[in-house]
């Protein structure tokens, strides 16, 4: 990237999700939760690519969505 050219910046939201199970043996019934993020390998190459990337997961949108574009 020479110096007339701008690095490219963005804000990468979502890609991330709650997941709650229940699972059901005979009468019995477990339940269990997990927390996933599936942007990690998109987020490293974009990086890699020199890509000025912050991530926001999905659950923190509502209360972190930037309000200006700083």
């Amino acid at each position: 990237m020479n110096n007339t050219q701008k690095k490219l910046k963005v804000l990468f939201i979502g890609e991330s999700w709650h997941i709650h199970m229940i699972h059901s043996k005979g009468y019995d019934s477990f339940t269990s939760s997990k927390y996933e993020e599936g942007a990690t390998w998109l987020l490293e190459c974009l990086r890699k690519g020199g890509v000025d990337i912050d991530y926001m997961p999905a659950h923190t949108v509502q209360i972190a969505f930037p309000e200006s574009v700083d």
